[in-house]
């Protein structure tokens, strides 16, 4: 156990490891503002502390200016918007649109940041308490590393990107003042958007370490088991039963994702990458057929809003593995000689079964629909199919 570094302990070194905040810093420096509107603090913090987040006030003001200011970019994209309809209005209707979605979510985690301490928390206190679910450690030292390089190259290539691609558009474009107002405001909607983004990919890699983790473990006792045939009895059932509420704790936390992201707020979001897509193949097409001009800011919002939109598409992949990760598992569990066990023994193996079959880690909106790989495939059916519906409406309006 003196190997291990536990929350409870201050290690010798100031390196991530069994510590879920310095594995994700460098990401929480872009969500603190969007996502958590809060400082952190754990025991390789100077000075150390117990490893905890705190509302911030200043932080809390600085998301309400920037949602202010992206209202005002609402106001003057409609300000835009006159004469006799064009291609080129489409794309201020997406960025009406894109405001309006990247509010919505804002306003989601600022109102519901409880929630957010509330999963985070969870996660803090059982590492702090994983002896009492028979494991040595959650979050090895390895898996800690990895979500910090991870982290890292996420937040760094972020911002180096976005410094590069922000200066290159303005000196391609020329802009006046109120192009520059408008590229800024843009860039607001760019930094919500990516930082949540980062946010999610984080999260979700996070918790496909702490379940691999789990089922590993499962798999590595029953093996045993099976190989020595050493354990039975009183001790295999408990021994399996805290591996179980070990599994049961990560899901439940996992699904507080769920209540944090409000059923409404996910399927309006969901229809908002529609609209974008749809209005972006079309304005696409309207471009290569040379029918209207584009400017070096519709490239660069083009760019940059394709890029949310497969950010969201990864979000969704990321999902769907974590609901998926346990058949693994499932494929060893049924395949176990259970025959070989008493009644107690392959009641307890069943019931594992049982857990990991109906109570998986999946994100639902309302048992409507589930993110991940299927919801992919439904929003890129859409797409397509009115994408197509648009262009012939669009050469029957030229014709006439």
């Amino acid at each position: 156990m003196s190997g291990h570094t536990t929350l409870n302990q201050h290690p010798k070194k100031n390196k991530p490891s069994d510590c879920i905040i310095c594995a994700l810093r460098p990401g929480f420096y872009l969500s603190s503002l969007t996502v958590f509107q809060a400082k952190w603090f754990c025991h390789h913090s100077n000075p150390p502390s117990r490893p905890h987040f705190e509302p911030s006030k200043l932080f809390k003001a600085i998301s309400i200016t920037c949602n202010l200011l992206l209202i005002l970019a609402i106001y003057n994209d409609f300000n835009h918007i006159s004469g006799k309809f064009t291609p080129k209005h489409v794309l201020l209707y997406l960025e009406i649109v894109f405001n309006i979605s990247t509010i919505m979510v804002n306003l989601t985690f600022l109102l519901k940041s409880d929630l957010k301490f509330l999963q985070t928390h969870g996660l803090i206190e059982l590492i702090n308490n994983k002896f009492k679910f028979g494991v040595y450690t959650i979050l090895t030292s390895n898996a800690a590393t990895f979500l910090h390089k991870l982290s890292s190259c996420l937040t760094v290539g972020f911002i180096c990107g976005e410094v590069l691609i922000f200066n290159v558009a303005l000196a391609l474009e020329n802009a006046d003042q109120e192009m520059l107002v408008r590229m800024v405001l843009f860039e607001i909607v760019v930094f919500s958007c990516i930082s949540f983004g980062i946010f999610g990919i984080q999260v979700l890699v996070l918790y496909h370490q702490l379940l691999d983790k789990c089922y590993c473990e499962i798999e590595t006792f029953l093996t045993r088991l099976r190989a020595t045939e050493e354990i039975s009895g009183r001790i295999f059932t408990n021994r399996l039963q805290k591996l179980q509420r070990l599994y049961m704790c990560l899901r439940d936390n996992f699904k507080i994702n769920e209540k944090l992201f409000q059923p409404s707020v996910i399927i309006i979001y969901c229809v908002f990458i529609c609209f974008l897509l749809i209005g972006y193949g079309y304005f696409a097409t309207t471009i290569v057929l040379g029918e209207v001009g584009m400017l070096k800011f519709d490239m660069y919002v083009l760019a940059r809003s394709l890029g949310i939109a497969g950010g969201f598409y990864g979000l969704c992949y990321g999902s769907q593995k974590i609901s998926t990760m346990s058949e693994k598992l499932l494929s060893y569990l049924f395949r176990y000689p259970i025959s070989k066990l008493s009644p107690l023994e392959s009641a307890q193996i069943e019931m594992l079964i049982s857990s990991l079959t109906l109570l998986k880690p999946e994100l639902n909106a309302s048992d409507i629909f589930t993110i991940g790989t299927g919801l992919l495939v439904s929003l890129s059916g859409t797409v397509v199919t009115y994408v197509l519906v648009a262009l012939q409406f669009h050469a029957l309006l030229s014709a006439n």
